[in-house]
């Protein structure tokens, strides 16, 4: 007989805290309510029509060593709503270097982190990752394509398109 596992919200947030009804969820001591954090919901916006579409969802992680972490709602999440999902642990690359806002503005974003992702859609458990290091601005550039192979389904655009 295959192990049940029970896979709840942290008890703990072992980075950072969180928002107050995170942490008030977390607070709950009865293990049979659920609750997960969506962590990242990639979209694009159509400045033509205005439409907003789902391009992928991801749970993302603070790289500690470890490569593991559950992700069975995030791709249940992921094939109701017919999108790509992605599992993303990041780190900085130099702890010691904060990048400054003006460095941020001139590049567009902050160059000091690096990031291993799996895509996770395929799935059909919490194992075989298999993950790729991308730099902050291979990340960027990933999103970018992302943006642009993306076709607008409204109406609107269908019948521009044509």
């Amino acid at each position: 007989m295959k192990s049940a596992r029970n896979y709840n919200m942290a008890r703990n947030n072992y980075f950072n805290r969180g928002d107050l009804f995170s942490e008030f969820h977390r607070s709950i001591q009865d293990d049979t309510f659920k609750f997960l954090d969506l962590d990242a919901i990639f979209y694009n916006h159509c400045k033509r029509c205005n439409n907003k579409q789902i391009l992928f969802i991801a749970e993302t992680a603070y790289f500690k060593g470890n490569l593991f972490k559950s992700t069975d709602i995030t791709r249940l999440m992921a094939k109701m709503m017919g999108v790509p999902a992605y599992l993303i642990f990041y780190h900085p690359v130099n702890a010691n270097i904060k990048t400054t806002d003006a460095q941020i503005k001139e590049l567009g974003y902050d160059p000091n982190l690096r990031l291993k992702v799996a895509k996770i859609d395929h799935l059909k458990s919490n194992y075989g990752y298999q993950f790729k290091d991308h730099t902050a601005y291979e990340w960027v550039m990933f999103e970018k394509e992302q943006r642009m192979l993306h076709k607008c389904n409204s109406l609107e655009c269908i019948k521009w398109q044509k």
